[in-house]
């Protein structure tokens, strides 16, 4: 097995969950994006998230956060847990 093999599977996992995102932000105008930080805990959990560059709309960057925090990931594969909180930064657009 490769070494990248827990990070492939997390990142799948991430990659789908944000599909969520993206379908709850399509009641907004089609191409606004805004990119964030945010850090996963072991457990799965998000546990900071901070916005890096906003979309210019309130709206629409307080539903991307608010919907992220009712994202529950799956836990970080063991290999990850030795470097602590997962962070990533996500660009989130919308689009119909």
């Amino acid at each position: 097995r490769s070494t990248l093999f827990p990070y492939t599977t997390l990142f799948r996992s991430i990659s789908k969950l944000l599909l969520i995102v993206t379908y709850v932000l399509q009641i907004f105008r089609s191409g606004m994006s805004v990119k964030l930080e945010i850090s996963i805990d072991s457990s799965g959990i998000i546990v900071d998230q901070e916005i890096i560059k906003s979309s210019g709309s309130q709206d629409f960057d307080d539903t991307t956060m608010m919907t992220l925090e009712e994202i529950q990931f799956d836990p970080l594969p063991d290999a990850m847990l030795k470097f602590g909180n997962y962070a990533v930064i996500l660009q989130i657009q919308n689009s119909r």
